[in-house]
């Protein structure tokens, strides 16, 4: 049984501890993980900004 408990104490121990370090030390924010150098990321276009676009087709 004391072993049983240990384990899982281990257990929750290294799950909060690398959910600690791959927060503080590897996140990224996804316009910076999924655009590349060449890519242009923009904000989403409303739908009053939408009626302004010349080269769009309006839906």
């Amino acid at each position: 049984m004391k072993a049983f408990l240990a384990g899982a104490v281990l257990a929750v121990l290294l799950a909060v501890g690398s959910s600690y370090v791959l927060e503080n030390y590897f996140s990224r924010s996804a316009v910076e993980a999924f655009s590349a150098p060449s890519a242009r990321v923009v904000e989403p276009v409303t739908s009053g900004e939408l009626e302004e676009l010349p080269d769009r087709p309006r839906q």
